[in-house]
């Protein structure tokens, strides 16, 4: 007799979904690093581009950023217009100095002119005046 074929009946599965455990926690404080390091720019200006990400290591002289020249431009032209603002002062002031000198020397010579003309009107005048 050919053998019997048994069923198993299985009983059903219950699958649950649980839902996600989620705990947040709430706390006052300040969160400060393990180590400190000032990183500080020669020049000022606003970051167009970062060439590393947190966490790479870099080595001296690898630029981390570039920095907006736009800044440093116009301070450069600005510094540029005051050196030439102050080159013009000094030319004016040496102009101011040669003019001083020229009124000097026109002020001597008359003040000689005056002279003589008082020695000549004390040698000979006062005999006109008589």
């Amino acid at each position: 007799m050919p053998a019997a074929k048994t069923k198993l009946k299985l009983p059903p599965v219950k699958l649950e979904v649980k839902p996600e455990l989620r705990q947040t926690v709430t706390a006052s404080g300040e969160v400060r690093p393990i180590r400190y390091i000032k990183l500080t720019s020669e020049v000022p200006g606003r970051i167009e581009e970062i060439y590393v990400n947190p966490g790479d290591q870099v080595t001296l002289g690898k630029p981390l950023v570039r920095v907006d020249p736009t800044q440093l431009q116009s301070s450069q032209e600005a510094q540029w217009a005051a050196a030439q603002q102050a080159i013009n002062d000094v030319q004016n002031a040496r102009n101011a100095v040669s003019n001083a000198q020229q009124g000097l020397v026109v002020a001597e010579s008359s003040v000689a002119s005056a002279r003589q003309q008082l020695v000549a009107l004390a040698d000979g005048g006062g005999s006109r005046a008589g």
